[in-house]
C-alpha cells in the first residue's frame, strides 16, 4: 500500500506476482474494517507521514486481536541518509517515542531495539 502513484508502479513492475497485490490508499485512513489483519509492518515510511499518530493510531485499529505489528523507521543521526531524510522534511523520533505511542494505542509486549542508522518498534494487540 502506498499513496504515491509512481512508487506504486515501481513495485508493481518489480514485485508484481499472483499473490501479491497492491493498494494506492492514504495510511492516515486507512479503507479496512476494523480488526481483519493479523499483521501490520511499516518500513521507513512513517517519518514521511504527516500525521504518523494517526497512521499509528490506524494501523492498530485494522489489527485484529493477537494481531502484531512491527514498525521500522531510521535513526536520528547527523550523518548518512538520515541527514538527508532530515532535509527533504522527514520526521525523526526520539528514542522511546514509538514504544510509548505503541502502549498509549493500547499494545502489549511492546519492544524496540535500534540497529545501526534504524529503529524497530513491535508490539501485539491484546
Amino acid at each position: 500500500m502506498d499513496i504515491s502513484e509512481p512508487m506504486l508502479a515501481r513495485a508493481v513492475e518489480a514485485e508484481a506476482g499472483r499473490q501479491v497485490g497492491f493498494l494506492r490508499a492514504d495510511a492516515q485512513k486507512l479503507p479496512f474494517r476494523d480488526g481483519i489483519f493479523d499483521a501490520v509492518t511499516s518500513i521507513a515510511v512513517l517519518q514521511l507521514i504527516p500525521d504518523a499518530e494517526a497512521a499509528l493510531a490506524e494501523m492498530v485499529r485494522v489489527l485484529r486481536p493477537g494481531g502484531r505489528m512491527a514498525i521500522m523507521v531510521p535513526t536520528a543521526t547527523s550523518r548518512g541518509p538520515a541527514q538527508l531524510l532530515s532535509r527533504g522534511g522527514a520526521r525523526f523520533f526520539a528514542e522511546d517515542e514509538l514504544a510509548d505511542r505503541f502502549e498509549g494505542l493500547g499494545l502489549e509486549r511492546v519492544r524496540s531495539k535500534t540497529m545501526g542508522t534504524m529503529q524497530w518498534v513491535r508490539g501485539q494487540k491484546p
